[in-house]
């Protein structure tokens, strides 16, 4: 049954916390908006794949689900899981991250 939680960190840390079983969880990747809940997953030791969410919405038109609703986005993101098995997204090392953000940030600074 789909559930809406806020996108903030102490809200998703305690959804990630329900799901303490040996899973993959697959969302679509949104810069840094989806940054709190690889966090999280990552610390509670759960798997995920980010998944372009053109490839996403090119698996809904070929599967015929198109209208665009959060409940449908999430049936079709299990069906895209079970269809395609996307790789777990690899342990990042954090200095890297931290890196990466640094230079995104030089970029929006940088006319």
């Amino acid at each position: 049954m789909p559930r809406r939680i806020a996108n903030a960190t102490q809200a998703i840390t305690q959804q990630v916390a329900r799901w303490q079983c040996d899973a993959l969880v697959v969302f679509e990747a949104t810069g840094i908006y989806d940054l709190a809940l690889r966090e999280a997953l990552r610390q509670a030791g759960i798997q995920f794949a980010r998944i372009n969410p053109a490839r996403a919405r090119d698996f809904a038109r070929a599967s015929g689900l198109l209208a665009k609703t959060d409940p449908i986005d999430a049936r079709m993101l299990a069906a895209f899981a079970r269809a395609m098995q996307p790789a777990p997204e690899q342990v990042a090392d954090p200095a890297r991250g931290a890196l990466a953000r640094l230079a995104k940030r030089r970029d929006q600074l940088v006319l």
